[in-house]
């Protein structure tokens, strides 16, 4: 398959340091208005063809460079620090037609990227902002939106949606945290779950969500939502996992334990309003967890093991609750990705130890397709984005 790249004209640099990432100087934080404006989404370019290999990834695919006008540092891992585990710095999502691609420059800006018709358009707008941590992102609301999030060099959750064509206002949602956030959509009641670290030596889950019946979030103060931490509170050595699903169950959550490093999982019981008790899923893990729900009454859980670096897999359901732990077989330096294509079969990305190209963990993307198909981002060895053609 032949692949294809960009003109090399004016490289920017960014950067896949892990949490947290070295911070500014208060003079350099930014203290002006939160309301400054993103650009709107660039037009498609074309591109000349070139052939790469992503060498670590469980499934191999030729890859292709949309990230010659942005150029990444790797900081997370090199070939002589093969111990540290990479971890995921990209985010996507898609709407109206368009994929974005987002990430962190290593001047701090999010920068984003899009992909439009099956051709990536190799141009990284910025939006302005100094970001600390990754993004992340989703597609939700009635009118679809794109909502982006990130942390601010002061800790601070900011927020911003792409509605109807145009950016709005960067918003500041309260809350200061030591993580990056993840984000789950809860499709029944259209609410959107943010979930993060506090930036506190405790290391607990924190919570914040939006309000379809105020059209707002439940707070924009730092008082966010600490119901998992009742009764037996848990820190965090790593990023939350969580999924929403459209069952009894609203959010599961899974964090790795801050004292043993071992898998803990939480279920919110919408039915009984409440939280079930945590369950020690056993093990103990490097990096961050994955989750996934292939389906609404099932959930999945994959981790690297700390002392194998073996990729870790669980899974539960209502009728049968949790599977044994399973070690799966190789050694693996990422976070995996891992994308549902049906109910019954998930498709598992990550870097092997032995990879020589990619300095993050692999973001895998089923685009809406027939048929379907699967997209993998990751990045470089230099620092390129790598992009395989997905079409």
């Amino acid at each position: 398959m032949e692949v294809t790249t960009g003109d090399h004209a004016n490289p920017l640099h960014f950067s896949n340091a892990q949490w947290p990432s070295q911070f500014l100087p208060e003079s350099e934080i930014p203290t002006g208005t939160e309301h400054d404006a993103l650009p709107t989404p660039a037009k498609a370019a074309r591109f000349t063809r070139k052939c790469l290999w992503i060498s670590g990834a469980v499934v191999l695919v030729v890859a292709l460079f949309i990230g010659l006008l942005v150029r990444f540092v790797p900081k997370a891992r090199t070939s002589t620090h093969r111990d540290i585990m990479s971890p995921q710095v990209l985010s996507s999502a898609s709407l109206d037609g368009q994929m974005f691609l987002l990430a962190r420059g290593s001047d701090g800006q999010l920068r984003y990227t899009t992909r439009e018709e099956g051709i990536w358009t190799l141009r990284w707008n910025t939006t302005g902002r100094q970001v600390q941590s990754q993004p992340a992102s989703i597609v939700w609301g009635t009118p679809k939106r794109l909502s982006i999030f990130y942390v601010r060099n002061d800790n601070m959750v900011m927020t911003n949606s792409l509605r109807n064509g145009a950016w709005g206002n960067w918003e500041a949602l309260g809350a200061k945290v030591s993580s990056p956030v993840v984000l789950c959509h809860e499709a029944s009641r259209d609410i959107i779950h943010i979930w993060a670290r506090e930036n506190t030596d405790n290391k607990l889950i924190i919570h914040n969500y939006w309000e379809p019946s105020r059209d707002a979030w439940y707070t924009l103060s730092s008082d966010w939502e600490v119901g998992i931490n009742y009764e037996m509170a848990k820190g965090a050595s790593s990023t939350p996992a969580v999924v929403c699903r459209n069952t009894s169950v609203s959010n599961d959550v899974v964090l790795y334990d801050k004292d043993f490093n071992s898998a803990l999982h939480k279920q919110w019981n919408t039915s009984r309003h409440l939280w079930e008790p945590w369950q020690d899923l056993g093990g103990s893990y490097a990096g961050d967890p994955v989750l996934v729900s292939p389906s609404a009454d099932r959930i999945d859980f994959f981790g690297i093991s700390r002392t194998s670096k073996a990729l870790t897999h669980v899974s539960w359901n209502k009728s049968s609750t949790y599977t044994s732990l399973y070690e799966l077989e190789g050694a693996w330096a990422s976070v995996p990705s891992v994308t549902a294509t049906t109910t019954s079969r998930l498709d598992v990305f990550a870097l092997s130890i032995n990879d020589i190209l990619g300095t993050s963990a692999p973001l895998a993307t089923l685009l809406d397709t027939q048929p379907q198909r699967i997209i993998v981002q990751v990045l470089g060895g230099e620092g390129d984005v790598l992009s395989s053609g997905g079409k």
